[in-house]
């Protein structure tokens, strides 16, 4: 591992040898979503450091011949054997496939999603099979569905005021697409300010020496929480270990110690109390 960055709102970025060994070592709900690699990029000024950072996250997008793509909120490579599998498979030049029947799986569950705000969706159908941009005027629904809609809309705001005007989402091509034999994954990759601040996928990269965003093993489960209610983790407020009542009680015996009115087993217990929290 060659570079390791702590972020604000307990993410990380930090390479991991290959795509398999983020996930063993993060743990599935460990891989940082999109909309939160937003949230933090949203609470930092446009610039050197976070903005140029870069690594998977975990959606992905999947692909079919002759079909629309897919965006899906939780990349089945996620799991450990399958992202083992998708690293093997691109270390032979080959993609991570999937069977038509887990495809059609994806593809009801958009047309059951369609009718929900893009934050609420857990797969969207993509607007194009080709590469498209993403403005406050088109296409925003695809940045709503990693952020939700206000911070969607600061992420823009943010990057228009650093002369960036539009959001490159990459596609592969649709004649590569059309000339595979079956569906398959492509896990989505977050670019840095360096590259535009666009949103990828890591093709046949998961092999590689690359970078994830991830989630403190702390806040995983609250990072879950929030992303599947569609609401903005960049707000989160993490609570003190620690309650008022803790506090009063530790300044109350440490003030009888300093006052000579309590003996050591009073400072003791301060000293017992205040490792607690």
């Amino acid at each position: 591992m060659t570079r390791s960055t702590s972020l604000k709102n307990n993410l990380t970025n930090q390479q991991y040898g290959n795509f398999a060994k983020a996930v063993e070592a993060l743990g599935a709900n460990g891989i940082a979503s999109t909309g939160r690699v937003i949230a933090e990029h949203n609470g930092t000024p446009v610039g050197p450091g976070t903005w140029n950072q870069y690594g998977w996250t975990r959606e992905a997008r999947v692909y079919a011949p002759q079909q629309g793509a897919l965006l899906v909120r939780d990349s089945p490579l996620l799991d450990i054997s399958r992202a083992r599998a998708a690293v093997n498979a691109n270390q032979r030049g080959e993609r991570y496939a999937l069977t038509t029947e887990a495809f059609n799986a994806y593809q009801a569950q958009a047309n059951k999603d369609s009718a929900k705000a893009p934050a609420k969706r857990n797969v969207m159908i993509l607007p194009s099979r080709n590469t498209f941009t993403i403005t406050p005027e088109q296409n925003v629904d695809v940045l709503e569905f990693f952020a939700g809609p206000k911070q969607a809309r600061e992420y823009l705001k943010r990057l228009n005021g650093a002369g960036i005007n539009a959001l490159n989402f990459y596609m592969l091509n649709a004649k590569d697409v059309d000339a595979q034999k079956a569906p398959f994954v492509q896990q989505a990759w977050f670019r840095g300010l360096a590259d535009g601040s666009d949103l990828g996928g890591c093709d046949l990269g998961l092999r590689c020496d690359y970078g994830a965003f991830g989630v403190r093993s702390s806040t995983a489960s609250e990072a879950r929480a929030h992303e599947s209610k569609g609401t903005s983790t960049g707000d989160v407020k993490s609570e003190r270990p620690y309650t008022p009542r803790q506090v009063r009680k530790a300044l109350t015996l440490a003030q009888g110690v300093r006052n000579g009115g309590k003996g050591v087993n009073s400072l003791d217990s301060v000293i017992s109390l205040l490792e607690s929290l």
